[in-house]
Order: structure tokens, then C-alpha cells, then sequence
């Protein structure tokens, strides 16, 4: 007859306790019986298997929603600067000046422009920490952040008109986004929060969009 899954925990239950009975003197002569058979055994590590296939992926999917969380509140902190500055002139400076101003508030950030006369096309985010920036007809401030971890590209957009937008690069279908791929040139700015742009997902109000799927 078959061991039930009750069975074999109950006779593990039970020779747990006469293990302990038995190291207190109270039942010696059971002592020859305290150990576990190879099916206890085996229930055991079967629990132990099922138990961490239920708890890794779940603490997978905290950490990189911790990660991208982190990389959400950095953009956010370079927006609040970022409104700031555009409080002082009335105006975004351009965008190679928005970035010095930008680094003199939030030096824990590295901004990053481009050079020279590439400073239009810009360059890429590639980590949390550095953040590119450009600004546009001077209402119109974007800036991108890579996380690594979660290979997503994070953008925090802010307009004079309309306000401010938060949101992540799309993935191209069954691709990750390259950290390359994670520049504001990417953010096409006459369609801030637009449900219909391809290039990137806003979040609804002054929100974050959810993660994309299968993140």
C-alpha cells in the first residue's frame, strides 16, 4: 500500500518527536527508532524542492522591481531639478547647458549630452546613474536611464504645455532594448503620452507605466 503525503509527514513528525523524547531520557528504549527511512527522506527534500521553486522566482521578480523602481526615482529627482532650473530662465536651456546645470544640482548623476557637434544626436544611457538629457524648442526636457539589471530603458519627459510624463523605451518584439537604443533621440517629443506612439509606453496621468510583459 502506498505512503500518502500524510503518512510520510506524520512518521516524520513522529520520529522528530522521538528523537527529542529519546535525547531526554524519557523513552531510551525507542531510541534505535528515531531515525528517518529513505522515503521520510525523500518527502522532505521534495518539500524543500517544491518550497524553493515557489520562492525564487518570486524574490527574482521583487528584485527587478526594486531595480527598476530605483532607476525610476532617479529620473524623477532629475525632473524635480530640471523644473527647477526651468522655473529661474522661464526657459529649458540647450541642451549641453541643461546638462552642466543638471550635474551642479544632482552630482550623484552623470549627465551625458554627446560632443561636439554629435551632441544632437546624443549619446546612450548606459547604467542607472547616467542620465541623458536633451531639451527641445526649449519647453520640451527628456531624459533616459538604463537599468542593467532589468535591461528596460526608463524616460521622464517634461513640457511646458502639458506636464510631465513618465515611461520606458518598447522592446522590439522578442528582444531586449540595447542600452544603445536608450537615448532621448529614441522619445519622439510631439507625442509625449501618447497611447499610440511605437517608440515608447506612458504611463497614464504623471504616473509609471507597469513593466513590459514577461519582464
Amino acid at each position: 500500500m502506498g505512503t500518502t503525503w500524510s503518512d510520510a509527514l506524520g512518521r516524520v513528525a513522529t520520529a522528530i518527536r522521538r528523537r527529542r523524547s529519546a535525547a531526554d531520557g524519557e523513552i531510551p528504549e525507542l531510541a534505535e527508532e528515531s531515525g528517518f527511512t529513505l522515503i521520510e527522506l525523500m518527502v522532505v527534500l521534495v518539500i524543500m524542492g517544491i518550497l524553493m521553486a515557489i520562492a525564487i522566482p518570486t524574490f527574482l521578480g521583487v528584485t527587478s522591481t526594486a531595480n527598476d523602481t530605483s532607476t525610476q526615482s532617479n529620473l524623477a529627482n532629475v525632473i524635480t531639478s530640471a523644473k527647477a532650473i526651468f522655473a529661474r530662465t522661464d526657459s529649458y536651456p540647450a541642451t549641453l547647458t541643461m546638462a552642466k546645470d543638471l550635474q551642479k544640482d544632482e552630482p550623484e548623476f552623470k549627465f551625458t549630452t554627446g560632443t561636439g557637434t554629435a551632441a544632437v544626436a546624443l549619446t546612450h544611457s548606459a547604467k542607472q546613474d547616467t542620465i541623458a538629457v536633451k531639451t527641445n524648442t526649449k519647453t520640451t526636457f527628456v531624459a533616459v536611464a538604463f537599468m542593467t539589471k532589468t535591461t528596460e530603458c526608463w524616460v521622464a519627459a517634461d513640457t511646458a504645455q502639458t506636464g510631465v510624463f513618465y515611461g520606458y523605451v518598447k522592446p522590439t518584439s522578442g528582444t531586449k532594448v540595447a542600452s544603445t537604443a536608450c537615448k532621448p533621440a529614441t522619445v519622439p517629443t510631439t507625442a509625449l503620452g501618447s497611447s499610440t506612439t511605437t517608440a515608447v509606453k506612458w504611463g497614464t496621468g504623471n504616473g509609471w507605466p507597469g513593466a513590459p510583459a514577461g519582464h
